[in-house]
């Protein structure tokens, strides 16, 4: 069974060889091939040769094409981003909008020619072409409350939530189209996409104002994602969120996340809906520092409780710059030796 067979038949509910692996790898993808993050970052060629080495390397049933997820579309829009001749992440140096009446001056960027969107696109098509057969391949895109805290500012987006919900109301729906067109281009080469939107996680927001002011945009993404006939939906979110996860059910996604702050236990209880898949995480620092016999233990230990849920993906947090590769490589031994139903 190849790793696309693997997670479409579990996106289909239907019975699979073992558990899939999908290890968070963004900065590391550099460090597998001596450079740096904003090397990485700005190449094309880089981040395809980044993309191979980790598909050899890890083996995982995912690979997606992204770095510095949450600044392409806020650059794309007349964000600076900020990058650096050491190991650090590139970040947004600061937001662009003074005021929400300023999302009037913006117009959804065209992503075959808008900042680094082209890169990243061309990377998915060529990666789909040489390993879309045996692996899912997918486009990074933001969600629509991270992309609105680039552009406005986090704290200031909080305040106008409760003082101004009609205008934040706006500058999420800019936002979401934003991401649209960001999907759809990938979408149109082949590739998938999944959302990152860690930033509408608690506690920075409650159960209630994701509710009211997040989920109806996650659903306009799901929806037509789903109307693209994209099987394999994705909405990743860190942090705590069993307290959103009723809603996040609700969103049109399949895939949902379990980091590693979260009893994967609690969060399969919460999100209720078994038809949903929950990608449970093990702590990227203990992957970093914790020994190896550790690693395997942790790691085996949460593949056996989410084996009795069966729909489940093993995952990672995103796995830090310079971590070797032997300790990913415990986690996939880990998937193979044990991911195994009865």
């Amino acid at each position: 069974m190849t790793s696309k067979e693997r997670v479409e038949k579990l996106t289909a509910g239907e019975p699979i060889d073992r558990v899939p692996f999908e290890p968070a790898i963004y900065e590391h993808k550099a460090f597998l091939i001596g450079k740096t993050p904003s090397e990485v970052a700005r190449s094309g060629e880089l981040l395809y040769q980044a993309l191979l080495k980790e598909h050899m390397l890890y083996g995982g049933d995912f690979l997606v094409a992204g770095l510095d997820v949450y600044n392409v579309e806020a650059e794309a829009l007349g964000s600076t981003v900020r990058f650096f001749d050491g190991n650090d992440v590139p970040a947004v140096s600061e937001p662009i909008l003074e005021d929400l009446t300023g999302v009037k001056r913006l117009t959804v960027p065209d992503p075959e020619t808008a900042g680094r969107m082209p890169l990243f696109l061309r990377v998915a098509e060529k990666l789909n072409r040489a390993l879309g057969d045996e692996v899912v391949i997918r486009g990074a895109v933001s969600g629509p409350f991270s992309l609105a805290s680039e552009l406005f500012g986090m704290e200031k987006l909080l305040m106008e939530t409760f003082t101004h919900p009609d205008s934040v109301a706006g500058l999420l729906e800019f936002s979401t189209q934003v991401i649209l067109a960001y999907a759809d281009a990938f979408l149109d080469r082949g590739a998938g996409v999944v959302v990152f939107d860690s930033r509408c996680a608690p506690p920075l927001i409650s159960p209630g104002l994701y509710e009211t002011t997040v989920l109806p945009f996650h659903k306009t993404i799901m929806t037509h994602l789903k109307n693209r006939n994209q099987s394999v939906r994705a909405l990743i979110i860190g942090g705590d969120t069993i307290p959103i996860d009723p809603f996040l059910a609700k969103t049109g996604a399949n895939i949902l996340l379990a980091d590693f702050t979260v009893d994967p236990e609690k969060a399969f209880d919460a999100v209720s809906d078994r038809s949903i898949i929950l990608r449970a995480n093990l702590d990227p620092f203990q992957l970093r520092y914790g020994d190896a016999p550790e690693i395997e233990e942790t790691s085996r230990h949460l593949i056996e409780r989410g084996l009795s849920h069966r729909r489940f993906i093993m995952g990672t947090g995103v796995v830090p710059f310079d971590t070797p590769p032997e300790r990913v490589k415990i986690v996939r031994d880990a998937v193979l030796n044990y991911g195994r139903w009865p």
